[in-house]
């Protein structure tokens, strides 16, 4: 789908090059600045193509035993702003969370963007909780803020990279599909809940790890 939104733009900035030169030299300056805008538009896709192609490469999760306790404090220090301008992050963890079998790494990266995407959609003023607790399945992670909330009709578009504005921005899309992405090398699925009046939800499940 993506080739093809990008092979469209190429073949209507080519075309607009044709047309240039028919035009009389009093258009001249109109059509130039209709062709930087696509050049711009073009450029962008033609970046996400690359990005997006990087990410398609299939990486092993490298699965250890380990303590979530330890790495879901480091994610929200790190995301809480120290200009003290973002939204209130406030951390939920029992004492005694089980261990987990996970990639620490990815674990981690998948996290940082579920919680960008939460400190967005909550703005400077509002509240992000992220909790973990033990569940039949393993230990499920939860990230909640009380932003704007999703509109239920829409949850599955979101983990489109053009969702919105038609260009892949940071924190929206791009960031929920990545994660989701991670979550599911994990053998989980990336659950989004939106509220019916405002904030959205997003857990995943991780598998337990073995008590020896």
């Amino acid at each position: 789908a993506l080739q093809r939104e990008i092979a469209a733009f190429g073949r209507d900035f080519a075309s607009m090059h044709a047309r240039a030169s028919a035009r009389p030299e009093s258009s001249e300056s109109a059509l130039q600045g209709d062709l930087e805008e696509m050049a711009a538009r073009f450029e962008q896709l033609r970046s996400l193509a690359d990005g997006l192609d990087r990410e398609a490469e299939v990486v092993v999760p490298r699965r250890e035993r380990e303590d979530l306790s330890g790495l879901l404090a480091y994610v929200v220090q790190r995301a809480r702003r120290v200009d003290g301008n973002g939204p209130e992050i406030t951390l939920d963890v029992p004492a005694d969370l089980p261990f987990v079998h996970c990639d620490a790494v990815q674990i981690e990266r998948a996290l940082a963007q579920l919680l960008r995407c939460a400190c967005d959609a909550a703005g400077s003023t509002g509240c992000v909780q992220v909790s973990a607790a033990a569940v039949e399945a393993g230990v499920e992670i939860t990230v909640t803020d009380d932003g704007a909330g999703v509109d239920p009709n829409v949850v599955e578009e979101v983990f489109d990279p053009f969702f919105g504005d038609g260009i892949a921005s940071p924190g929206n899309g791009e960031g929920l599909r990545t994660a989701a992405a991670i979550v599911a090398e994990h053998g989980g699925a990336l659950q989004l809940h939106p509220d019916a009046q405002s904030g959205t939800r997003a857990s995943f499940v991780l598998a337990l790890a073995s008590s020896g």
